[in-house]
């Protein structure tokens, strides 16, 4: 794991010169983030895979190699466009697919459907908690990788302010702090909306920990680190 790799450059003292709190921030930052889980779960290979091969350069407009671009008319703008001209069902409960015999028939909670092939992209939690029906079931190797994919946690808030009272210029603000996770990466929405707002992001074990509390509490967490 990442974790376990940052772990061992503490020990064999490859890190002299970084503090423990800006270390875990940037583990936060770059890892946890990016990768909406613990460092603990995430695989060192997963990491390496985002880097340039040996001998390019990245790129200066990447982060980790991947590009960020902000919509901010929000994501619709995307699934609206490529929705021209198709036919969606929405409140359209998937119960049951059975595809064995020459047509697929789609079983929902309004009506039965008919098909000669369909494409099944559903969230991996739906698959995991077994929504959906498959007849014949679906084969080992399939299921196999459905009960061994994990999913994340990645948490957004969203706080909006009287007035900007931090730096305008940058994109994004961070602050280091003892423990990884909880509100140490802000990303500036004044400059994209032109409100003054502020988003923070939740990730790992923390993002977890504040499913449980009320959004006054995490208001209140939130503003105590920033």
């Amino acid at each position: 794991s990442i974790q376990s790799i940052i772990d061992g450059m503490w020990q064999d003292n490859l890190l002299v010169g970084y503090s423990h709190e800006f270390i875990q921030y940037i583990t936060t930052a770059f890892f946890e983030t990016d990768f909406a889980a613990s460092s603990e779960t995430i695989p060192a290979q997963a990491f390496l895979e985002l880097l340039p091969p040996p001998g390019e350069p990245p790129d200066p407009g990447d982060e980790l190699g991947v590009k960020n671009t902000a919509f901010p008319q929000g994501y619709n703008q995307i699934t609206d466009y490529l929705a021209h001209g198709l036919d969606i069902r929405l409140n359209t409960i998937v119960r049951r697919i059975d595809y064995s015999g020459d047509s697929v028939q789609i079983f929902t909670n309004h009506r039965r459907y008919e098909a000669d092939v369909v494409i099944v992209t559903v969230p991996i939690g739906v698959l995991k908690a077994g929504k959906i029906e498959f007849s014949p079931a679906l084969p080992e190797r399939k299921q196999g990788a459905i009960d061994r994919m994990g999913s994340g946690v990645l948490n957004k808030l969203y706080l909006k302010f009287p007035f900007v009272f931090w730096e305008r210029e940058p994109d994004v603000l961070g602050f280091t702090q003892p423990e990884r996770g909880g509100f140490a990466v802000w990303h500036n929405m004044e400059k994209i909306t032109g409100q003054p707002i502020l988003m923070a992001f939740a990730t790992g074990q923390w993002a977890n920990d504040i499913e449980h509390l009320r959004d006054p509490e995490i208001v209140a967490l939130a503003m105590e680190r920033l």
